[in-house]
């Protein structure tokens, strides 16, 4: 369960940057199109870009929290694991 969260972290961080990235040069033609005049307007769809991602990431994290306090119960039930 945590692998496969991990991994969808991952690949969430990999499209965020690839999201970045591609919408960069936008950014950066605007703010050299009005002389930095668009900086605040840039600044806020940069936040806006974060906190959408931080948002699909937050709501993983917390379905996975969700999911451990679950198995806690079951896995008390089993016990510790036998030494050999």
């Amino acid at each position: 369960m945590v692998a496969l969260v991990r991994e969808m972290v991952r690949d969430l961080i990999a499209d965020f940057v690839s999201a970045l990235a591609v919408r960069l040069c936008e950014w950066l033609a605007e703010e050299g199109a009005t002389l930095g005049a668009a900086t605040a307007v840039v600044t806020a769809q940069v936040a806006a870009l974060v906190a959408k991602w931080m948002g699909k990431i937050g709501r993983l994290l917390n379905a996975l929290a969700h999911s451990v306090q679950k198995l806690k119960p079951i896995l008390r039930a089993i016990g510790p694991p036998r030494r050999r």
